[in-house]
C-alpha cells in the first residue's frame, strides 16, 4: 500500500526527521490563506497515489497569492497515471544547495533490505543509473544486525560526505531504517534528501509502500481507502495489450514481469490491494472500458483479501459487458476453494496454481486472438 507523500512525511516527523514546513489542503479557496501562513514563496506539490508526477506538472511553485491560487485550480483534479487530485500539500520553498538520493527496499534476491544511496539526487534513480552509475551506492543488511550509524556513516562516507553534514546524514538513515523495520515497510525513499545552505538536512520529498499484510497499514487504512473509493483502483496505462489485475502492489508488478517473461506486452499496472478487494467489479469494468485488449490476466493471492469475494466482483462486470477477450485466473490463499467453484460453475475455467503457468497460456491466447482481430 502506498501511502501519499504528506503521510509519508507525518511518519518522518514523528520519529525526528526534518520536513518542510507545510500545510495539507483539499479546496482551491483555503490555498490562499495556507499559502500565507507558511510564507512565500511556496511549493504546491499535488498529492496522488501514482508515480511521475513531476513529469507531469503536479509540482507547481508560487511567490504571490495569484500564482498560488492559479496553480491551485490547475493542480486539483488533474489526473496523475490514473490517479485523480484532491488535495495539495503546500510547503515552504527551500533553498537547496545539495540533491541526494536515499531509499531503504527489499531486495527479493538476496532476501534481505538493501540501502541505496547516491549524491546525485533529485530524478529517478533509474536516470541516476543510466547518467551516472559509479554514483550509486548500496549496501545489503542483515536483518539480525540491523543497519545503524555506523554503517551508514562508512556509506555516506563513500559517496563524498564529510565533518557535520556526515553525522546528520548517517543518524537519518539509520532512523528510516527503524521506520522501514517497525512500519513493515516494502520502500521508504526520499527523493531529494537535501543539504540547504543553511545547514538543515531535510526530507523534502517521501515515498513509503508498505506491505498490505504488515502492521503498518492500519494505521493509515482508514484514510487511504477514503480516497481509493473515488479513484476505485491503483492504475496506470501502458501500451501493451494484455491487461492485468491482481491484489497488492507487489504481486501486480511480479506478474508484468513474468507476463512479459514468456513474451507479453501489459496493458496496465492495475491492484485491488487492502479493502480495494470488494471493489474488484469496478475495477473490471473500467480496465474494459479499453478496447485494445486481447486477453486479461487475473492474478490472486489472498491473505487479508479473500479471494472468492473478488471473483464474484469479476463475474458481475463480466456480466454486464459484451466481450469474448480471453481471461486467465490464477487463484492462492484465503476463500481459493470457494474461487475456483465459482470460475467453473460460471466461466468453466480452471484457475492456475502457479503464475508461470497462468502467464504462459495468457500470452499464448491473447496472440491467438489479436490474430483473429486482424
Amino acid at each position: 500500500m502506498r501511502l501519499f507523500e504528506y503521510q509519508a512525511k507525518a511518519i518522518f516527523a514523528k520519529y525526528g526527521i526534518d520536513i518542510p514546513n507545510g500545510q495539507l489542503v483539499d479546496s482551491h479557496d483555503s490555498i490562499g490563506d495556507s499559502a500565507k501562513k507558511i510564507g512565500y514563496p511556496v511549493v504546491l506539490k499535488a498529492q496522488a497515489l501514482a508515480g511521475g508526477r513531476g513529469k507531469a506538472g503536479g509540482i507547481r511553485f508560487a511567490k504571490d497569492d495569484m500564482e498560488a491560487e492559479g496553480n491551485a485550480g490547475i493542480l486539483l483534479g488533474m489526473n496523475i497515471n490514473g490517479a485523480a487530485v484532491s488535495s495539495i500539500l503546500v510547503e515552504e520553498k527551500v533553498d537547496i544547495e545539495k540533491e541526494i538520493y536515499f531509499s531503504i527496499t527489499m531486495d527479493r534476491a538476496a532476501k534481505r533490505p538493501v540501502v541505496i544511496v547516491s549524491a546525485e539526487g533529485g530524478m529517478d534513480i533509474e536516470e541516476i543509473a543510466k547518467s551516472e552509475p559509479d554514483s550509486i551506492l548500496k549496501e545489503w543488511i542483515d536483518p539480525t544486525h540491523g543497519f545503524h550509524s555506523y554503517h551508514a556513516i562508512d556509506l555516506f562516507k563513500r559517496a563524498g560526505f564529510t565533518g557535520d553534514t556526515l553525522r546528520k546524514l548517517s543518524q537519518l538513515a539509520a532512523t528510516l531504517y527503524k521506520i522501514f523495520s517497525e512500519y513493515e515497510a516494502e520502500l521508504v525513499e526520499i527523493n531529494p534528501l537535501v543539504i540547504t545552505r543553511n545547514g538543515r538536512v531535510l526530507a523534502v520529498d517521501g515515498k513509503v509502500i508498505l506491505d498490505e499484510n504488515g502492521k503498518g497499514v492500519k494505521e493509515f487504512q482508514i484514510q487511504i481507502d477514503a480516497v481509493r473509493d473515488e479513484d476505485l483502483m491503483r492504475y496506470v496505462p501502458l501500451e501493451g495489450d494484455v491487461g492485468i489485475l491482481a491484489n497488492g502492489a507487489g504481486l501486480t508488478m511480479m506478474t508484468m514481469d513474468v507476463v512479459a517473461h514468456y513474451g507479453g506486452n501489459p496493458a496496465n499496472f492495475m491492484e485491488i490491494g487492502g479493502e480495494l478487494y470488494k471493489k474488484s467489479e469496478e475495477a473490471l469494468d473500467f480496465l474494459l472500458t479499453r478496447k485494445d485488449l486481447n486477453g486479461v490476466l487475473v492474478n490472486l493471492f489472498g491473505a487479508y483479501a479473500r479471494t472468492d469475494v473478488i471473483i464474484e466482483g469479476i463475474l458481475r462486470s463480466l456480466e454486464k459487458h459484451d466481450t469474448d477477450i480471453p481471461f486467465v485466473f490464477r487463484v492462492r490463499g484465503t476463500g481459493e476453494e470457494r474461487a475456483r467453484k465459482l470460475l467453473m460453475e460460471n466461466l468453466n475455467v480452471e484457475a492456475h496454481d502457479e503464475l508461470d503457468e497462468a502467464a504462459k497460456e495468457i500470452v499464448m491466447k491473447a496472440e491467438d486472438y489479436r490474430k483473429r482481430r486482424v
